[in-house]
């Protein structure tokens, strides 16, 4: 995970930061897999076929042009 530049701020307030951000904190409660499927249902389901670990559905999710 990035948590930004080091030049702004130091890790410290930028991990402070992440816990704000309610799009981790929704992956954290509900995983991508399921994000993805509550948002585009089929679409989705058709997009995370590969996806054989949440990180690589957690990529998928946010390489996609819709959530982006």
């Amino acid at each position: 995970m990035k948590l930004g530049d080091l030049k702004r701020a130091n890790i410290k307030d930028h991990f402070e930061d992440e816990l704000n951000d309610f799009l981790k904190i929704w992956i954290h409660v509900d995983g991508p897999a399921k994000i993805m499927v509550k948002l585009f249902q089929e679409e989705a389901i058709e997009g995370l076929k590969g996806a054989h670990h949440i990180c690589q559905a957690c990529a998928i999710m946010h390489q996609h042009p819709k959530v982006r």
